[in-house]
């Protein structure tokens, strides 16, 4: 069994906030919203609260020099491959939907004009130039939130990680639909574990500089 780890407190340095960028996963009508169709079928009250959570930390990040990045799912039937379509076949799933679908907007967030929007199919790097995004901007550290914990923010965070960037998952900024929080709060071990460190964004804020 994996063990938690408060890796966060041992930490003894700061991060300059304009090398830090903020992927924020998913925030979406579909997953969000109490009319949305994850609410139709499952209590999502925990997806409800976050889009304030998130935007409270956005306007202290962004004074920092920080990067806020919005990832939004937009799947689409013309570029997942064949083996994705089989897949879904046999699995009865609905997806890909639409790519117009009114489920698909971001919900609850203060995005302005300026903030950089990037639609994905899978992880955040897939099929985008999210990666030439953050290595032109000088980004060194990404830091991960959104929904669902324990699928789509897990995959951006593994991906992160993979390309090279240092990982923070703020768990208080993440949630998935209420009956599935002992999956989160696995995936949350693990990411801690393998990945990069999972703490709540008042830690990170404290050591952004």
């Amino acid at each position: 069994m994996t063990v938690w780890q408060d890796y966060a407190s041992r930490i003894q340095r700061t991060f300059p906030a304009h090398k830090c960028a903020l992927l924020i996963v998913d925030v979406q009508v579909g997953f969000c919203s109490p009319n949305g169709k994850t609410a139709q079928k499952h209590a999502n009250t925990h997806m409800q609260t976050l889009p304030a959570k998130i935007n409270a930390f956005v306007r202290d990040f962004r004074q920092r020099g920080g990067l806020p990045i919005y990832l939004k799912s937009t799947p689409s039937k013309d570029v997942i491959s064949e083996h994705v379509h089989w897949l879904n076949d046999l699995k009865g799933t609905s997806r890909p939907s639409s790519k117009h679908n009114p489920e698909l907007d971001f919900y609850g967030l203060d995005i302005t004009e300026n903030d950089i929007i990037l639609e994905k199919l899978e992880d955040g790097f897939a099929h985008t130039n999210l990666k030439e995004i953050l290595e032109a901007r000088g980004i060194t550290t990404v830091l991960v939130c959104g929904v669902r914990t324990e699928i789509c923010v897990r995959r951006c965070a593994e991906r992160s990680a993979a390309e090279g960037f240092l990982v923070f998952v703020l768990r208080d900024l993440c949630a998935t639909r209420d009956a599935n929080y002992d999956h989160a709060d696995q995936a949350l071990m693990f990411l801690n574990a393998y990945t990069g460190i999972v703490l709540d964004s008042g830690q990170m804020m404290g050591l952004l500089t």
